[in-house]
């Protein structure tokens, strides 16, 4: 469960407002304090109020997203303690320190703006109930004042300061009870907001690392797979070399007349051909199985070796115009690759040529330049094809998990492809254009 679920999930905090408002009512009580009519109808609008925003009514309305969504509860809590404490002494009640409340609910719980915006709030409440105290210490100084002269007369004793004296030292208190409350609160806030991100941003780390090991564990399965396929197909590659062989022979002493010989000779070459490229790409994913190592990463000329995997990519899909562009520049830099990185280039074309033809275009284009992102340089292979695009609900998943049929036919190469970029340490992105879609390879220059 996610820090914010948990937070408006959680009965703590949705039932701290009537915890709060309980324990008022029972200090009023048991401190003899007078239950005015003012503070009874105040209090049970107030939980009429709560009620309603808690069944997520006014969140609907005014379509609040989770972060934002105890924002109405949490203006309403700070007025209803402002009301209360103006029936009860205002500034000068030691109780104002209730106020916090809702500051410390909204760092720990809302956005960073919705917790500035109610400390902000708070504090323009405390600071309205200071300005009404003037008029109020006025009589609570007098009161003070007239009970010290009965009292010392009594005891025939004198009072030698003078009641100025006393209010002033009084507002002095209560200014000082201002200026705690505004850098306490301010540095509460600030304090809680940070831990919240903190934690939303580890949050996001291991959510992320999950991702990663999940993938992990799908690469590791489809590795599997090959290197047992690669090992039941050498059998029947094998024997497709031998038929090849007894097949010319036929072809030799068969009577044929010349033109269908040279045909069967053509046809016997190409099928040869094809057969040698499975041998040698079964025997490579064999060898890497069985060294049981990563493949061996090795320093190339960027433009020499994205020339020659699009060449020998275009071998086999000649259906395709040729249009491969790549900045001069790109002739003078060099990268870091290893057989996954061919193989996912491959891969990431017979996508773009797939979405083209199906859409009756023969065109894939893509150019190669260099860019700088974040102070480093990267070489980016951008390879447009001329399809229908990408269905906008899986485009942000493509290449972070296998999205089985969904994927349109790129879910699991995408993602071999991303794991294998990303151990180079470069990104992949993918995005729509209007005329198709992008699928775009970054990759750290090395030289």
């Amino acid at each position: 469960m996610s820090f914010l679920s948990y937070v408006s999930q959680n009965k703590v905090f949705n039932s701290l407002p009537w915890l709060v408002l309980l324990a008022i009512f029972l200090t009023l009580v048991l401190s003899g304090a007078q239950l005015t009519f003012g503070f009874l109808s105040l209090s049970a609008g107030y939980a009429l109020l709560l009620a309603l925003l808690q069944q997520n009514k006014l969140q609907v309305l005014f379509k609040l997203n989770e972060e934002t969504a105890r924002l109405p509860a949490l203006v309403c809590e700070t007025l209803f303690y402002a009301l209360l404490l103006n029936q009860y002494g205002g500034a000068s009640n030691a109780a104002v320190s209730i106020l916090y409340i809702p500051i410390v609910v909204a760092a720990v719980c809302q956005h960073k703006k919705v917790a500035w915006l109610i400390w902000l709030i708070a504090i323009c409440v405390y600071s309205f109930l200071f300005s009404l105290f003037d008029g109020q210490s006025n009589e609570h100084a007098n009161h003070h004042t007239n009970h010290n002269t009965v009292h010392h007369h009594m005891h025939h004793m004198v009072d030698d300061k003078p009641a100025s004296d006393n209010q002033a030292f009084f507002n002095e208190h209560v200014l000082g009870m201002w200026l705690t409350f505004v850098f306490s609160s301010m540095l509460m806030n600030w304090f809680l907001t940070l831990q919240r991100q903190w934690l939303l941003n580890k949050e996001q780390q291991i959510s992320e690392l999950k991702e990663k090991q999940l993938r992990d564990e799908q690469i590791l399965a489809v590795a599997t797979t090959a290197a047992n396929a690669a090992h039941a197909l050498a059998t029947p590659i094998s024997a497709a070399n031998l038929l090849i062989d007894e097949f010319k022979q036929s072809i030799e002493e068969a009577d044929l007349t010349q033109a269908d010989r040279f045909e069967f000779e053509d046809l016997t070459e190409e099928l040869e051909e094809q057969i040698k490229r499975c041998q040698n790409s079964v025997q490579q994913i064999s060898n890497q199985a069985r060294s049981n190592q990563p493949e061996a990463q090795k320093n190339v000329n960027a433009a020499d070796f994205i020339e020659q995997v699009y060449r020998t990519w275009w071998v086999t899909h000649n259906d395709i115009i040729q249009d491969l562009n790549i900045d001069p520049k790109v002739t003078q830099v060099q990268i870091e690759i290893n057989l996954n990185l061919e193989l996912s280039i491959i891969n990431i074309l017979e996508n773009a040529a797939r979405a083209s033809l199906a859409e009756g275009c023969d065109k894939v284009k893509v150019l190669v330049n260099l860019a700088r992102y974040h102070q480093q340089d990267y070489i980016e292979i951008n390879v447009f094809d001329f399809g229908q695009g990408i269905n906008s609900n899986i485009l942000h998943s493509l290449g972070k998990k296998a999205l089985g049929e969904d994927a349109q036919g790129m879910g699991l190469g995408l993602v071999l492809a991303n794991a294998t970029v990303e151990r180079l340490g470069g990104k992949l992105c993918i995005q729509n254009t209007e005329q198709g879609a992008l699928t775009q390879l970054r990759l750290p220059k090395v030289i």
